[in-house]
């Protein structure tokens, strides 16, 4: 799991909130401008947080702020106010005063057993927990989530569960889990006409089969999700999976030789970088270079591909997106290993190595393991080369265990 934890809108919080919509906020404050009574004076702060959140999270917070201060008189629309202030401060990266405001707010909640309420709650709680690296109490959250969700029939908000359930699913190499989740958000987001929702989700399920390796079925997917986009007014999601097919492409063209998805992989991620580098968009950036350096690497230019790589290692660390450096380092070390200087490829394999570990991030662990294995064996150093293949195939073999233990795990308490 890579690119698609980071794609659209926030990390689990996908898609709550309707995109910020200019018109729907002109209205809404020249709304508040009018005399109201409080109670509805709330429901417009809501809204209007509600708007907001997806791109300017200081305005958000700031009516959901004023939105709890008169909530304190009218109690049923505390515990809203509350979540609102929650997912604001969640979204800022203020994670200490979003879990106090989540968990104020769930008190209430939980005596009124308001179920669709609790499913935001616990979602909500989920995503702080995912954050602080807290995967198991997040998993308990999210099962929690999930059942109030479902009580209450609240769909939107399952749509975000699931995807929250994927991610998780996917950091942890439990891939068929991750794509069932998401089968499941697309669904619905199908059922609510989300488009735009369900092409971000299609993202995600994108790059699962490619990172298990059915490139086919990635490759489908992300045309199904370029499809559901507007490059005219979404094209930064755009962008995102362009560059997401691109990849894909990429991919394709190493294991069947077909120069025309090259050439398809070329013209789809040379739009998609300029446009990421026209409109500031970083993280665009970091993955458009990383394709454009593959595409060198393949074209037998290796100097040319680890100065690609480099750039998108200066906008990784400009961006602070750890999840995007190791992947870019050990692209670095394979431009090395073509350039015949192994040694500096293990400097980088290993630097990717230890980064994969913190993250926890286990399948990409398991390709450093191969890099560095390959490269030991380049030098010379068997003995090196050999543990290093040891820990590859133990940790796959891990992965592979845990993955059908799961799966029967699951079977077992559907069949209860």
């Amino acid at each position: 799991m890579s690119r698609y934890v980071i794609v659209y809108l926030q990390l689990l919080l996908l898609p709550l909130y309707p995109l910020a919509n200019p018109a729907l906020a002109d209205s809404l404050m020249r709304t508040l401008e009018l005399p109201q009574h409080d109670t509805s004076r709330i429901l417009t702060l809501h809204k209007l947080s509600e708007t907001f959140l997806s791109n300017d999270i200081d305005r958000a917070i700031g009516y959901s702020l004023e939105a709890l201060e008169l909530a304190k008189n009218f109690p049923e629309y505390l515990t809203e106010s509350q979540l609102l202030m929650g997912r604001g401060y969640l979204y800022n990266g203020e994670l200490a005063l979003s879990q106090q405001f989540i968990e104020e707010g769930m008190i209430q909640a939980e005596i009124d057993q308001d179920h669709k309420l609790l499913g935001s709650f616990y979602n909500c709680l989920a995503a702080i927990q995912f954050t602080k690296a807290e995967i198991e109490e997040a998993n308990i959250s999210l099962d929690t989530a999930e059942f109030h969700a479902k009580k209450a029939g609240n769909k939107r908000e399952q749509i975000s569960i699931y995807n929250s359930k994927a991610i998780i699913y996917g950091q942890r190499g439990f891939y068929n889990q991750a794509i069932i989740s998401l089968q499941q958000a697309v669904r619905l987001c199908d059922d609510l006409g989300m488009n735009k929702e369900a092409a971000a989700i299609l993202n995600n399920l994108g790059d699962i089969y490619k990172e298990i390796g059915q490139l086919p079925d990635a490759y489908k997917t992300f045309l199904r999700a370029l499809k559901l986009v507007d490059p005219a007014t979404e094209g930064t999601f755009h962008t995102v999976i362009a560059i997401g097919l691109a990849e894909v492409l990429l991919d394709l063209y190493e294991m069947y030789g077909e120069i025309s998805k090259l050439d398809s992989a070329s013209q789809f991620n040379s739009a998609a970088l300029a446009y990421a580098q026209k409109t500031g968009h970083l993280m665009g950036v970091i993955y458009g270079h990383i394709n454009e350096g593959r595409i060198l690497l393949i074209k037998e230019l290796p100097g040319h591909a680890k100065n690609a790589f480099q750039k998108g290692l200066d906008a990784s660390e400009e961006q602070g997106a750890d999840h995007a450096e190791h992947i870019v380092k050990r692209y670095i070390g394979e431009a090395y290993m073509d350039m015949g200087m192994p040694k500096e490829a293990i400097r980088l394999f290993k630097e990717s190595l230890e980064q994969t570990k913190s993250l926890k991030l286990v399948n990409a662990e398991t390709k450093n393991y191969l890099k560095l294995a390959k490269a030991y064996e380049t030098i010379g150093n068997n003995r090196t080369a050999l543990e290093y293949f040891k820990l590859h195939h133990r940790l796959k073999d891990s992965l592979f265990s845990a993955e059908k233990s799961k799966q029967l795990a699951e079977l077992n308490v559907n069949y209860q």
